[in-house]
């Protein structure tokens, strides 16, 4: 079989994966191409089959393809070139595209069952740092809930009869000792405010109103608790009618006086945290500090709010934070 040299094109890296696309998955493929290429090789990778691939289809088709940056550029870099070979396979360009070859076989991957092994190995614990940040994220929420109940705290209060003189009080001709204990706990539960006998006697048909007062203690109702579901809509016969999408609200100030909105949805865009909204904030800084910086309000899906505190994203000094939301004012009672 012969092949038209004009149409070959010297690449081991896409040559590695045109030849191994239809035979591992691309989760067994990726740990493979970032451990053994180097940055510069898979940018240079994704550049050649990105123009090819534009040459043969309308740039409409293909999603946007940013610069990568920071820590996790080799991972998002592999990422960008399987989609690429995805959009190539599905949409059958493999007769309009080069025929990528090698010239150096020292920069092939060799893989064999160990190597197999080892690919299954990388899959899972990449699975387990993904469980291993929602524990995090999940313990987290926890300790700031303990805390909260810790600073409320639960009170408890007993009242009891006087006993001056060593005899309990007479009660419409009764002898009775009564304690009343209210337990105030934390908002979110329920308790009714108990009363405890404390005598061997029979319990009085008749009780002091300051008894029956303390007796009928406003109750706390609970917060309304609201679930989102998570079943996929291909099991279930139910199905939402609208999508609906948590939000986190992120503060981030200290940024240099020439960054703008778009630079700034682009950098979080390279990095795959999506922008539902962008907007001018008022910086947190001192006095003296404001007019030379700027700060936005960023809104994002919540689960990718973890991705915004990482502190190697952003250069020194830039500050990030929670939102904070103002308060709204108790109206008075009619």
């Amino acid at each position: 079989m012969f092949y038209d040299m004009a149409r070959m094109f010297v690449s081991e890296l896409l040559c590695f994966i045109r030849n191994n696309f239809d035979k591992l998955t691309v989760s067994q493929l990726k740990p493979v191409l970032c451990s053994f290429y180097k940055d510069d090789d898979i940018c240079e990778a994704k550049d050649i089959l990105l123009k090819d691939i534009q040459s043969v289809v309308s740039s409409d088709t293909l999603p946007r393809m940013p610069n990568r940056q920071g820590p996790s550029k080799c991972k998002q870099t592999v990422d960008d070139v399987l989609k690429l070979f995805t959009i190539a396979d599905e949409h059958k360009l493999w007769d309009l595209l080069p025929r990528y070859v090698a010239d150096d076989l020292s920069k092939i991957p060799f893989l064999n069952a160990d190597s197999v092994s080892t690919i299954n190995l990388s899959k899972r614990l990449e699975a387990m740092e993904q469980r291993m940040i929602l524990l995090e994220q999940t313990m987290s929420t926890c300790v700031m809930d303990v805390k909260i109940e810790d600073n409320s705290g639960s009170q408890v209060k007993d009242v009891c009869c006087d006993q001056s003189d060593g005899t309990p009080n007479d009660v419409d001709g009764e002898t009775d000792n009564w304690i009343v204990a209210t337990n105030k706990k934390r908002s979110n539960s329920n308790r009714s405010t108990q009363m405890v006998h404390t005598s061997d006697k029979p319990q009085s048909s008749k009780a002091t109103p300051s008894a029956v007062t303390n007796y009928n203690q406003p109750q706390h109702h609970k917060k309304s608790q609201k679930v989102l579901g998570k079943r996929d809509v291909k099991s279930s016969s139910l199905k939402a009618g609208v999508k609906i999408i948590q939000k986190s609200v992120v503060h981030i100030d200290n940024l240099s006086a020439d960054c703008t909105e778009e630079l700034l949805k682009d950098y979080l865009l390279s990095v795959d945290v999506p922008v539902l909204s962008c907007y001018t904030a008022k910086s947190w800084l001192r006095e003296g500090e404001r007019d030379q910086v700027t700060a936005y309000r960023i809104c994002v899906p919540t689960e990718h709010r973890h991705l915004l505190f990482d502190p190697q994203l952003w250069s020194q000094g830039v500050v990030i934070r929670d939102w904070k939301f103002r308060q709204p004012q108790n109206g008075g009672r009619t």
